[in-house]
Protein backbone atom coordinates (compact mmCIF):
# COMPACT_ATOMS: atom_id res chain seq x y z
CA UNK A 1 0.00 0.00 0.00
CA UNK A 2 0.90 3.66 -1.06
CA UNK A 3 -1.84 5.49 1.16
CA UNK A 4 -2.75 6.23 4.72
CA UNK A 5 -0.21 7.05 7.41
CA UNK A 6 2.49 3.94 8.11
CA UNK A 7 3.95 2.17 11.34
CA UNK A 8 6.67 -0.37 11.28
CA UNK A 9 6.73 -3.12 14.62
CA UNK A 10 9.96 -5.03 15.57
CA UNK A 11 9.00 -7.52 17.97
CA UNK A 12 5.23 -6.52 18.37
CA UNK A 13 6.30 -3.06 19.47
CA UNK A 14 6.41 0.09 17.18
CA UNK A 15 9.36 1.34 15.88
CA UNK A 16 8.71 3.62 13.33
CA UNK A 17 6.56 5.97 11.40
CA UNK A 18 8.38 6.21 8.09
CA UNK A 19 8.02 4.42 4.64
CA UNK A 20 11.67 3.68 4.57
CA UNK A 21 12.90 2.35 7.96
CA UNK A 22 16.03 1.24 8.73
CA UNK A 23 15.94 -1.66 11.85
CA UNK A 24 19.40 -1.95 14.26
CA UNK A 25 18.81 -4.76 15.98
CA UNK A 26 20.92 -4.87 19.84
CA UNK A 27 22.29 -8.48 19.71
CA UNK A 28 22.40 -11.93 17.51
CA UNK A 29 19.19 -13.52 17.74
CA UNK A 30 15.27 -13.90 16.18
CA UNK A 31 13.56 -11.10 15.29
CA UNK A 32 9.77 -10.53 13.74
CA UNK A 33 8.88 -7.28 11.26
CA UNK A 34 5.22 -6.16 9.94
CA UNK A 35 3.78 -2.77 8.90
CA UNK A 36 0.55 -1.30 9.41
CA UNK A 37 -0.74 1.20 7.35
CA UNK A 38 -4.17 3.68 8.91
CA UNK A 39 -6.46 5.94 6.82
CA UNK A 40 -9.44 7.67 7.04
CA UNK A 41 -11.54 4.16 5.95
CA UNK A 42 -9.45 1.58 7.15
CA UNK A 43 -5.71 -0.34 8.17
CA UNK A 44 -4.22 -2.88 6.65
CA UNK A 45 -1.89 -5.02 8.32
CA UNK A 46 1.32 -6.95 6.08
CA UNK A 47 2.55 -10.42 6.77
CA UNK A 48 4.79 -10.82 9.35
CA UNK A 49 8.42 -11.74 8.51
CA UNK A 50 11.21 -13.35 10.48
CA UNK A 51 14.66 -12.33 10.25
CA UNK A 52 17.62 -13.84 12.04
CA UNK A 53 21.17 -12.15 12.49
CA UNK A 54 24.38 -14.11 13.91
CA UNK A 55 25.71 -17.74 13.87
CA UNK A 56 23.71 -21.36 14.39
CA UNK A 57 21.98 -21.27 18.20
CA UNK A 58 24.05 -23.86 20.16
CA UNK A 59 22.13 -26.62 21.02
CA UNK A 60 24.95 -28.62 23.30
CA UNK A 61 22.53 -28.60 25.92
CA UNK A 62 19.76 -30.40 24.57
CA UNK A 63 21.72 -32.72 22.81
CA UNK A 64 20.16 -36.09 24.72
CA UNK A 65 16.75 -36.47 25.62
CA UNK A 66 15.44 -39.26 28.58
CA UNK A 67 12.27 -39.75 29.09
CA UNK A 68 9.03 -42.17 29.54
CA UNK A 69 10.09 -45.90 30.02
CA UNK A 70 13.95 -46.44 29.83
CA UNK A 71 13.65 -44.21 27.11
CA UNK A 72 16.28 -41.78 25.18
CA UNK A 73 16.83 -40.15 22.44
CA UNK A 74 20.63 -38.59 20.97
CA UNK A 75 21.45 -36.24 18.55
CA UNK A 76 25.30 -35.28 18.64
CA UNK A 77 25.82 -37.40 15.11
CA UNK A 78 23.38 -35.32 13.46
CA UNK A 79 21.02 -38.53 12.91
CA UNK A 80 18.43 -39.19 15.96
CA UNK A 81 19.62 -42.05 17.35
CA UNK A 82 18.07 -44.41 20.52
CA UNK A 83 19.80 -45.10 23.53
CA UNK A 84 19.39 -47.81 26.22
CA UNK A 85 21.33 -47.32 29.18
CA UNK A 86 18.30 -45.06 31.06
CA UNK A 87 17.96 -46.09 34.18
CA UNK A 88 14.77 -44.19 34.58
CA UNK A 89 10.59 -44.18 34.47
CA UNK A 90 8.77 -41.00 34.02
CA UNK A 91 4.83 -41.18 32.95
CA UNK A 92 4.99 -37.73 31.95
CA UNK A 93 7.13 -34.59 31.84
CA UNK A 94 11.39 -35.06 32.44
CA UNK A 95 13.94 -32.81 32.48
CA UNK A 96 17.89 -33.17 30.49
CA UNK A 97 21.03 -30.91 30.80
CA UNK A 98 23.96 -32.37 28.79
CA UNK A 99 27.04 -29.81 28.65
CA UNK A 100 28.03 -27.62 25.60
CA UNK A 101 29.98 -30.19 23.64
CA UNK A 102 26.86 -32.17 24.04
CA UNK A 103 27.74 -34.52 26.30
CA UNK A 104 25.30 -35.68 29.13
CA UNK A 105 25.20 -34.22 32.64
CA UNK A 106 21.92 -35.87 34.32
CA UNK A 107 18.87 -36.07 34.10
CA UNK A 108 15.55 -36.26 36.37
CA UNK A 109 11.59 -37.35 36.64
CA UNK A 110 11.17 -34.93 39.53
CA UNK A 111 11.55 -37.86 42.37
CA UNK A 112 15.14 -38.78 41.88
CA UNK A 113 18.31 -37.09 39.55
CA UNK A 114 20.63 -39.55 37.73
CA UNK A 115 24.07 -38.61 36.64
CA UNK A 116 25.89 -39.77 33.24
CA UNK A 117 26.53 -43.32 34.54
CA UNK A 118 22.75 -43.80 35.14
CA UNK A 119 23.19 -43.82 39.22
CA UNK A 120 20.73 -41.30 41.55
CA UNK A 121 23.13 -38.81 42.88
CA UNK A 122 24.35 -39.29 46.32
CA UNK A 123 21.88 -36.37 47.65
CA UNK A 124 19.73 -36.90 44.28
CA UNK A 125 16.62 -39.00 45.42
CA UNK A 126 13.43 -37.99 47.89
CA UNK A 127 12.57 -34.67 45.66
CA UNK A 128 9.19 -33.65 45.65
CA UNK A 129 7.60 -33.85 42.20
CA UNK A 130 4.58 -35.45 41.75
CA UNK A 131 4.69 -38.84 43.29
CA UNK A 132 3.28 -41.04 40.08
CA UNK A 133 5.35 -38.83 37.93
CA UNK A 134 2.47 -37.74 36.66
CA UNK A 135 2.79 -34.05 36.32
CA UNK A 136 2.80 -32.27 33.03
CA UNK A 137 6.27 -30.57 33.76
CA UNK A 138 7.71 -32.77 36.53
CA UNK A 139 10.84 -31.01 36.11
CA UNK A 140 12.98 -28.75 34.46
CA UNK A 141 17.46 -28.09 34.47
CA UNK A 142 18.46 -25.04 33.63
CA UNK A 143 22.32 -23.38 34.24
CA UNK A 144 22.11 -21.31 37.50
CA UNK A 145 23.56 -18.09 36.33
CA UNK A 146 26.88 -16.54 36.90
CA UNK A 147 28.28 -19.97 37.41
CA UNK A 148 30.16 -22.23 35.21
CA UNK A 149 29.11 -25.55 37.30
CA UNK A 150 26.30 -25.26 39.03
CA UNK A 151 22.45 -25.80 37.74
CA UNK A 152 18.69 -25.62 38.64
CA UNK A 153 16.25 -28.29 39.32
CA UNK A 154 12.87 -27.02 39.42
CA UNK A 155 10.06 -30.17 40.10
CA UNK A 156 6.33 -29.63 40.34
CA UNK A 157 3.81 -31.54 42.16
CA UNK A 158 1.09 -33.44 40.18
CA UNK A 159 -2.84 -33.02 41.31
CA UNK A 160 -3.06 -36.61 42.05
CA UNK A 161 -1.66 -35.38 45.10
CA UNK A 162 -3.34 -32.00 45.15
CA UNK A 163 -0.06 -30.66 43.98
CA UNK A 164 0.71 -30.35 48.17
CA UNK A 165 4.41 -30.40 47.51
CA UNK A 166 3.59 -27.11 45.37
CA UNK A 167 6.76 -25.67 43.00
CA UNK A 168 10.68 -26.78 44.58
CA UNK A 169 13.88 -25.53 43.70
CA UNK A 170 17.27 -27.49 44.22
CA UNK A 171 20.81 -26.35 43.41
CA UNK A 172 22.79 -28.74 41.48
CA UNK A 173 27.13 -28.94 41.72
CA UNK A 174 28.57 -30.94 39.08
CA UNK A 175 31.83 -30.32 40.30
CA UNK A 176 31.10 -32.61 42.86
CA UNK A 177 31.42 -36.32 43.24
CA UNK A 178 34.39 -36.42 40.74
CA UNK A 179 32.98 -34.57 38.50
CA UNK A 180 29.49 -36.79 38.57
CA UNK A 181 27.63 -34.03 40.38
CA UNK A 182 25.31 -34.44 43.89
CA UNK A 183 22.65 -31.58 45.16
CA UNK A 184 23.42 -29.00 47.21
CA UNK A 185 20.18 -27.46 48.20
CA UNK A 186 17.35 -29.56 48.24
CA UNK A 187 13.89 -29.08 47.79
CA UNK A 188 13.17 -25.42 48.31
CA UNK A 189 9.45 -24.31 48.33
CA UNK A 190 9.64 -21.59 45.68
CA UNK A 191 5.31 -21.50 45.94
CA UNK A 192 2.47 -23.31 46.28
CA UNK A 193 1.62 -24.19 42.51
CA UNK A 194 -1.88 -23.46 40.61
CA UNK A 195 -1.14 -26.23 37.74
CA UNK A 196 1.21 -28.87 36.55
CA UNK A 197 2.48 -26.72 33.56
CA UNK A 198 6.02 -24.53 33.57
CA UNK A 199 8.30 -22.77 31.11
CA UNK A 200 11.41 -21.35 30.93
CA UNK A 201 13.07 -18.64 28.97
CA UNK A 202 16.17 -16.73 29.75
CA UNK A 203 15.77 -13.04 30.43
CA UNK A 204 17.33 -10.84 27.44
CA UNK A 205 21.11 -10.71 29.16
CA UNK A 206 20.92 -13.89 28.06
CA UNK A 207 22.16 -15.46 31.41
CA UNK A 208 19.58 -14.88 34.23
CA UNK A 209 16.12 -17.02 33.57
CA UNK A 210 12.72 -16.79 33.86
CA UNK A 211 9.85 -19.30 34.62
CA UNK A 212 6.64 -18.96 33.95
CA UNK A 213 3.52 -20.45 36.21
CA UNK A 214 -0.10 -20.47 35.61
CA UNK A 215 -1.88 -19.56 39.51
CA UNK A 216 -4.97 -19.59 40.51
CA UNK A 217 -7.02 -17.43 42.71
CA UNK A 218 -6.90 -15.35 40.57
CA UNK A 219 -6.19 -17.05 37.84
CA UNK A 220 -3.01 -15.44 36.51
CA UNK A 221 0.77 -15.93 35.12
CA UNK A 222 3.71 -15.18 37.25
CA UNK A 223 6.71 -14.96 35.61
CA UNK A 224 9.73 -15.65 38.46
CA UNK A 225 13.40 -14.42 37.35
CA UNK A 226 16.19 -16.77 38.52
CA UNK A 227 19.29 -14.09 38.95
CA UNK A 228 22.74 -15.59 40.43
CA UNK A 229 21.44 -14.45 43.75
CA UNK A 230 18.62 -17.25 43.67
CA UNK A 231 14.93 -16.26 42.78
CA UNK A 232 13.38 -13.22 42.20
CA UNK A 233 9.68 -12.07 43.66
CA UNK A 234 7.14 -12.97 40.51
CA UNK A 235 5.96 -10.09 37.75
CA UNK A 236 2.39 -10.87 37.23
CA UNK A 237 -0.31 -10.59 34.59
CA UNK A 238 -4.05 -11.06 35.63
CA UNK A 239 -5.93 -13.20 33.26
CA UNK A 240 -9.57 -12.04 32.93
CA UNK A 241 -12.37 -14.23 32.64
CA UNK A 242 -10.10 -17.27 32.99
CA UNK A 243 -9.79 -20.16 35.33
CA UNK A 244 -7.99 -23.10 34.51
CA UNK A 245 -4.33 -21.72 32.32
CA UNK A 246 -2.72 -24.69 30.92
CA UNK A 247 0.15 -25.42 28.49
CA UNK A 248 2.48 -22.04 28.31
CA UNK A 249 4.87 -22.77 25.56
CA UNK A 250 7.40 -20.18 24.68
CA UNK A 251 8.91 -19.52 21.13
CA UNK A 252 12.53 -20.52 20.57
CA UNK A 253 13.28 -17.34 20.59
CA UNK A 254 11.33 -16.56 23.74
CA UNK A 255 9.43 -13.64 22.00
CA UNK A 256 5.95 -15.47 22.11
CA UNK A 257 3.98 -17.62 24.42
CA UNK A 258 1.06 -19.24 23.29
CA UNK A 259 -1.94 -20.60 26.24
CA UNK A 260 -5.13 -21.93 26.60
CA UNK A 261 -7.44 -21.40 29.21
CA UNK A 262 -11.09 -21.30 30.09
CA UNK A 263 -13.97 -19.52 31.42
CA UNK A 264 -15.64 -20.09 34.21
CA UNK A 265 -19.11 -21.53 33.68
CA UNK A 266 -20.18 -22.70 31.34
CA UNK A 267 -16.33 -23.38 30.82
CA UNK A 268 -15.26 -22.35 26.96
CA UNK A 269 -11.80 -22.95 26.10
CA UNK A 270 -9.69 -21.40 24.10
CA UNK A 271 -6.43 -20.47 23.18
CA UNK A 272 -3.70 -17.06 23.04
CA UNK A 273 -0.80 -15.43 21.25
CA UNK A 274 0.91 -13.13 23.50
CA UNK A 275 4.20 -11.35 22.97
CA UNK A 276 7.06 -11.79 25.83
CA UNK A 277 9.28 -9.34 26.81
CA UNK A 278 12.30 -10.86 28.33
CA UNK A 279 13.66 -7.66 30.14
CA UNK A 280 10.82 -6.70 32.31
CA UNK A 281 8.93 -10.74 32.03
CA UNK A 282 5.74 -8.85 30.74
CA UNK A 283 3.20 -10.18 28.25
CA UNK A 284 1.36 -8.00 25.49
CA UNK A 285 -0.49 -7.90 22.43
CA UNK A 286 -2.69 -10.68 23.50
CA UNK A 287 -4.43 -12.76 20.47
CA UNK A 288 -7.30 -14.60 20.99
CA UNK A 289 -8.70 -18.22 18.95
CA UNK A 290 -11.60 -20.31 19.45
CA UNK A 291 -11.57 -24.28 19.69
CA UNK A 292 -14.02 -26.38 17.67
CA UNK A 293 -16.15 -28.29 19.94
CA UNK A 294 -15.17 -29.01 23.98
CA UNK A 295 -11.53 -29.10 23.40
CA UNK A 296 -8.42 -27.58 25.00
CA UNK A 297 -4.49 -27.72 23.92
CA UNK A 298 -2.76 -30.92 24.89
CA UNK A 299 0.91 -29.25 23.96
CA UNK A 300 2.27 -27.21 21.54
CA UNK A 301 5.74 -26.38 19.64
CA UNK A 302 7.01 -23.54 17.25
CA UNK A 303 9.12 -24.47 13.91
CA UNK A 304 12.71 -23.47 14.18
CA UNK A 305 12.14 -20.66 13.02
CA UNK A 306 9.29 -19.70 14.86
CA UNK A 307 6.67 -18.91 12.19
CA UNK A 308 4.76 -21.80 12.00
CA UNK A 309 2.81 -23.20 15.20
CA UNK A 310 2.11 -27.06 15.76
CA UNK A 311 -0.95 -27.15 18.68
CA UNK A 312 -2.71 -30.84 19.56
CA UNK A 313 -5.70 -31.17 20.84
CA UNK A 314 -8.47 -33.70 21.21
CA UNK A 315 -8.52 -33.77 17.08
CA UNK A 316 -5.23 -34.01 16.11
CA UNK A 317 -1.97 -31.81 15.42
CA UNK A 318 -2.71 -28.28 13.67
CA UNK A 319 -0.35 -26.47 12.32
CA UNK A 320 -0.70 -22.58 11.71
CA UNK A 321 0.87 -20.15 9.82
CA UNK A 322 2.31 -17.65 11.94
CA UNK A 323 3.96 -15.33 8.66
CA UNK A 324 -0.46 -13.94 9.07
CA UNK A 325 -0.06 -10.80 11.87
CA UNK A 326 -3.99 -10.67 12.71
CA UNK A 327 -6.03 -13.47 14.90
CA UNK A 328 -8.01 -13.72 11.87
CA UNK A 329 -6.01 -14.44 9.36
CA UNK A 330 -3.91 -16.89 11.78
CA UNK A 331 -7.00 -18.79 12.44
CA UNK A 332 -8.13 -19.46 8.38
CA UNK A 333 -4.35 -20.63 8.03
CA UNK A 334 -5.56 -23.81 9.92
CA UNK A 335 -4.18 -27.17 8.48
CA UNK A 336 -4.71 -30.47 10.15
CA UNK A 337 -2.28 -32.91 10.02
CA UNK A 338 -3.00 -36.30 8.36
CA UNK A 339 -2.86 -39.07 10.60
CA UNK A 340 -2.18 -36.93 13.71
CA UNK A 341 -3.40 -37.75 17.21
CA UNK A 342 -3.60 -35.88 20.21
CA UNK A 343 0.13 -35.37 22.02
CA UNK A 344 0.89 -34.76 25.09
CA UNK A 345 3.86 -33.31 24.24
CA UNK A 346 6.01 -31.69 21.38
CA UNK A 347 9.57 -30.86 21.35
CA UNK A 348 11.75 -29.34 18.48
CA UNK A 349 15.19 -31.53 18.51
CA UNK A 350 18.93 -30.17 17.22
CA UNK A 351 18.04 -32.20 13.86
CA UNK A 352 15.55 -29.39 13.43
CA UNK A 353 12.65 -32.46 13.59
CA UNK A 354 9.66 -31.72 15.73
CA UNK A 355 8.65 -34.89 18.25
CA UNK A 356 5.56 -36.01 19.59
CA UNK A 357 4.89 -38.60 22.08
CA UNK A 358 1.40 -39.73 23.50
CA UNK A 359 1.34 -43.81 22.04
CA UNK A 360 1.72 -44.88 25.42
CA UNK A 361 3.88 -48.00 25.56
CA UNK A 362 5.03 -47.58 21.93
CA UNK A 363 8.02 -48.23 20.44
CA UNK A 364 8.05 -45.26 18.62
CA UNK A 365 8.02 -40.88 18.24
CA UNK A 366 5.94 -39.29 15.70
CA UNK A 367 8.31 -36.74 14.14
CA UNK A 368 7.54 -33.33 11.64
CA UNK A 369 10.23 -33.50 9.78
CA UNK A 370 10.26 -30.45 7.90
CA UNK A 371 8.19 -28.22 10.42
CA UNK A 372 8.98 -24.42 8.33
CA UNK A 373 6.91 -26.55 5.31
CA UNK A 374 3.33 -25.08 5.37
CA UNK A 375 0.41 -27.93 4.71
CA UNK A 376 1.62 -31.38 4.07
CA UNK A 377 4.99 -30.87 3.19
CA UNK A 378 5.48 -30.95 6.79
CA UNK A 379 5.83 -34.67 6.05
CA UNK A 380 4.32 -35.82 9.49
CA UNK A 381 4.76 -39.21 10.48
CA UNK A 382 3.16 -40.67 13.31
CA UNK A 383 5.38 -43.83 14.04
CA UNK A 384 8.90 -42.29 13.47
CA UNK A 385 12.07 -42.89 15.00
CA UNK A 386 12.09 -46.33 17.22
CA UNK A 387 13.10 -45.84 20.72
CA UNK A 388 14.90 -49.64 20.90
CA UNK A 389 14.15 -51.17 24.11
CA UNK A 390 12.36 -48.32 25.61
CA UNK A 391 9.00 -47.72 25.50
CA UNK A 392 7.01 -44.40 25.23
CA UNK A 393 4.44 -42.83 27.13
CA UNK A 394 2.96 -38.93 27.66
CA UNK A 395 6.49 -38.01 28.15
CA UNK A 396 9.43 -35.44 26.55
CA UNK A 397 12.12 -33.56 28.24
CA UNK A 398 11.58 -29.94 28.99
CA UNK A 399 14.23 -27.29 28.30
CA UNK A 400 15.05 -23.65 28.77
CA UNK A 401 14.04 -20.90 25.30
CA UNK A 402 15.80 -18.11 24.61
CA UNK A 403 18.43 -19.87 22.41
CA UNK A 404 21.52 -17.76 22.46
CA UNK A 405 23.12 -16.98 19.13
CA UNK A 406 26.54 -16.28 18.53
CA UNK A 407 27.49 -13.26 16.89
CA UNK A 408 31.06 -14.01 15.45
CA UNK A 409 32.99 -17.54 14.59
CA UNK A 410 35.09 -19.38 16.81
CA UNK A 411 38.32 -20.87 15.06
Amino acid sequence: STGGTPTWYLDGAVYGSAWDTVFVVPQPGVYSIYLTTTSAVCTNTSTTVSITTGNCRSWGPEMNWFFADSASLHFATGTVMAGSASAMYCWEGTATMSDADGELLCYSNGLNIWDRTHTVMPNGSGLLGGGTTSSVNQAIIVPWPGSSTEYCLVTMDEMENWTSHGVRWNKVDMSLNGGLGDITIKNQLLHTQGKECMAAAYHSNGTDIWFLFPRTQPSRLEAWLLTANGFQPPVITVIPNSDNILRPTFSHAAKRVVMCWRTPFPFIHSWHLFDFDAAAGTLSNQLDFSFVGINYLMSAEFSPDDQVLYMSDFDGIHQYDLTQTTASAIQASKFTLPGSFQRAHMRLAPDGRIYDSGNILSQFVGVIQTPEQLGAGCGYVSLGPPLGSGRGELSLPLFVRGARFRGDIAL
